[in-house]
């Protein structure tokens, strides 16, 4: 370092020759066509639905492709080598996932209940690693007032939330979704209904104020909310 200058031209094009940027162009547009060659054999899922097994796959794919572009000392067959062994070795995992459901729950993951019956799934929750506000943000975005509305809602292996909700005429009062300093709706006017201010556990009785929620262990009830009364509001 005793050495260094503060050389422009060092810095912006290197110590190479101009003509290795014409070498660069050469280099993307070769292996830019083989990569989409080979991308053909991976599948056609959108990004919204990679699984984070492809999301890696394709790191690897973008990290082979990438050195061989402007490394003067890395030739562009190490790089078409590497691609074809991820591309091959992905078809291979695929085809024994396809066979097999312990290696495809291992490289795809499962599916993860996180509402059951108009209340969280503490237990799912927990082990998708989302926050309830998390949850709560993807299903507002499908419409859902309140958990009263969903009879079961599923994080999929793709980063996705799966949510079935209750026919109108079986929806049940349930915690309030809404964001904070939003209409909550009215609540029902008998004492004798809390929900669970963690989870949203429904249970009916005069003594629930008393009691541990049963599915968090939360010792916090509020009174749920009904779903017209949120809708006439937010009119």
């Amino acid at each position: 370092m005793d050495n260094y200058s503060f050389d422009l031209a060092r810095i912006f094009l290197g110590d190479l020759s101009l003509l290795f940027l014409f070498e660069i162009v050469f280099r993307t547009v070769i292996l830019f066509a083989y990569l989409i060659i080979n991308m053909r054999f991976i599948g056609q899922r959108s990004v919204g639905q990679l699984s984070s097994y492809e999301i890696a796959l394709i790191v690897a794919l973008g990290s082979a492709a990438g050195d061989p572009l402007f490394y003067v000392d890395v030739p562009l067959v190490h790089g078409m080598v590497v691609i074809t062994l991820l591309v091959l070795l992905s078809r291979i995992v695929t085809a024994l996932g396809a066979r097999s459901r312990r290696i495809n729950t291992l490289l795809e993951g499962r599916t993860i209940r996180l509402v059951n019956d108009g209340y969280l799934d503490y237990a799912g929750v927990q082990q998708s690693v989302l926050s309830a506000d998390e949850i709560y943000m993807e299903m507002r975005q499908v419409g859902i007032l309140h958990l009263g509305m969903v009879k079961r809602a599923y994080l999929e292996t793709d980063g996705m939330i799966s949510v079935f909700r209750y026919p109108k005429d079986r929806i049940k009062p349930g915690l309030s979704i809404a964001p904070e300093g939003d209409p909550r709706g009215a609540v029902i006017p008998d004492d004798d209904y809390f929900v669970c201010e963690r989870c949203g556990y429904y249970k009916p009785s005069p003594a629930i104020t008393r009691e541990t929620c049963p599915n968090c262990h939360h010792d916090v009830w509020i009174h749920p909310v009904i779903t017209h009364d949120i809708e006439l509001k937010m009119q």
